[in-house]
């Protein structure tokens, strides 16, 4: 009995009671507002400069520094170094950030010709240049968060077999690499997807950047991206299959009055 009683004893006092926690909503302020998207702007620039970096590295935009990125990736993928360049490009990322933060001036950009920008106002801005700021960011999130709304909704109707056709074909590619991966070592398996990332990003992607009619006829990530619709698209497609419907079920009767009247017509006495 003693031991019972202490063991519940210990129980009640393990006993997690949760508190009901009221979140206050913050009151509508269009000041807080445009400070909010001016952060988000501004937390997302690195991203977007990333991604501009990479868009000149693909555009051999400098000749030599992307033949130099070629070639050491090249050699990585040959001597299976890919994962461990990848963990010391992350250090020395961070290594950068660290001596940005003591007040070193470094340049961020691997091409020379790309620039990250920087603030738009500078001092203390009127209400006029406050206005034209909060607009424009109201603007560039408004993409940003259209293009995201896209990107998620794409997947998911990849996912839910909205478009069977598409999803058909990553249904099959995900068996191949199964099987593949259940047969042949992962050495030899990062070696041939090491190289045909290298080959489409440094060699394909320039001759579909300076050939737009081959990019829509041959490249197939790009066509099955821009082939997956939006909830947006299917809504769309669904109006027009309606409406196309509904004239042909309006002109249908009238089609069979009017030959029905001329099969009938008297003779011209």
């Amino acid at each position: 009995m003693k031991i019972r009683d202490r063991l519940r004893a210990f129980k009640e006092k393990l006993h997690f009671h949760p508190k009901a926690i009221v979140e206050r909503e913050d009151p509508l302020s269009p000041i807080k507002m445009t400070k909010n998207m001016r952060r988000l702007e501004r937390d997302f620039r690195p991203v977007a400069h990333f991604f501009r970096n990479l868009s000149a590295l693909s555009s051999w935009r400098s000749v030599h520094m992307t033949f130099c990125f070629f070639c050491v990736y090249m050699c990585t993928v040959w001597y299976s170094w890919t994962i461990p360049s990848i963990l010391l490009l992350m250090i020395l990322h961070l290594s950068i950030n660290y001596l940005t933060s003591k007040g070193w001036r470094i340049p961020r950009s691997i091409i020379p010709d790309v620039c990250e920008p920087g603030e738009h106002l500078k001092g203390n801005p009127n209400i006029l240049q406050m206005f034209h700021l909060a607009f424009d960011s109201a603007q560039k999130t408004q993409k940003l968060f259209g293009n995201m709304a896209d990107i998620l909704e794409k997947i998911k109707n990849l996912c839910m077999w909205v478009r069977p056709e598409l999803t058909v074909k990553i249904y099959v590619g995900l068996w191949l690499v199964f099987i593949f991966s259940c047969v042949f070592p992962y050495q030899l398996l990062g070696f041939i997807i090491g190289v045909s990332v290298g080959i489409k990003f440094f060699i394909i992607d320039l001759i579909f950047e300076r050939c737009s009619k081959l990019q829509q006829r041959f490249d197939a990530p790009y066509n099955f991206w821009t082939n997956l619709p939006t909830d947006l698209q299917l809504r769309e497609l669904r109006n027009t299959f309606l409406s196309q419907t509904r004239r042909k079920w309006r002109l249908i009767p009238q089609h069979k009055e009017r030959s029905f009247s001329r099969g009938f017509q008297p003779s011209g006495e």
